[in-house]
């Protein structure tokens, strides 16, 4: 798949899922856990949240940082999802 800036074919090729080209990214631990990088005002929010099966709203959500510019976002959302994912692995 192909997109038509690079930013985007950057977050894809990493393994997030493109929401809104430019401005939007999920990435999907499970299918109630997700972490985003988000195009906002203030800067490039990372967010993450928590759902419970049927549930509309999320049960735990936290602002894990504002960054000024997408190269500083996308970096900060990989250590994340690296974090994360080897903080599962040490659970199992």
């Amino acid at each position: 798949m192909s997109f038509e800036n690079e930013q985007d074919n950057r977050m894809h090729k990493a393994g997030w899922l493109v929401l809104s080209p430019g401005e939007a990214y999920e990435y999907r631990f499970t299918l109630g856990a997700s972490v985003y990088l988000i195009k906002e005002e203030k800067g490039w929010v990372l967010w993450r949240a928590y759902w419970s099966p049927g549930e509309p709203i999320p049960r735990s959500e936290k602002e894990l940082a504002v960054l000024a510019n997408f190269e500083q976002a996308f970096q900060r959302a990989q250590s994340y999802v690296e974090w994360r994912k080897g903080r599962r692995r040490g659970a199992s």
